[in-house]
């Protein structure tokens, strides 16, 4: 489970606003101040999106706004993929060093043996008389070509 610490408004409030955490993971959402439980969520039920003002959650017919340190990947941990520009900047940059981080983790590949070198000393394509209509009709393979189901 994640956790973000984050202020907690209501929509045209002013001031400071509540301290409370966050608590993120794969099924819900639980937002908590001190030792009191604010609420816990399933992910399907709650509204997100993000704003200049922070990121907006609408959970039974209530919104709220959170803001935290760092909106990019609490948007990123969220799973949003539209915001105001710069929060997107920022969350794009995120997913880059995921990507790397993944690439990067990933095991070598295989290696495969050399590449056939193809013949270029006779003419492009088989002759026509080892050529034969396939089971469609729609295209020309050699009857010698693998894969060729027309003997």
């Amino acid at each position: 489970m994640r956790e973000f610490a984050a202020t907690l408004k209501l929509p045209g409030e002013r001031g400071p606003g509540l301290s409370v955490s966050v608590f993120l993971d794969d099924d819900t959402i639980a937002i908590r101040t001190g030792s009191v439980d604010l609420g816990t969520w399933p992910r399907t039920q709650v509204l997100l999106r993000a704003e200049d003002d922070g990121i907006h959650l609408r959970a039974e017919g209530e919104e709220v706004i959170l803001h935290t340190d760092d909106d990019a990947l609490f948007a990123v941990e969220l799973g949003l993929r539209h915001g105001p520009p710069l929060l997107r900047r920022r969350m794009a940059e995120l997913w880059r060093e995921r990507d790397h981080d993944a690439l990067v983790s990933l095991p070598p590949p295989r290696p495969t043996g050399p590449e056939p070198v193809p013949d270029r000393s006779s003419p492009k394509g088989p002759s026509p008389d080892t050529m034969t209509s396939c089971d469609v009709g729609c295209c020309f393979l050699p009857l010698s070509a693998p894969g060729c189901t027309w003997r």
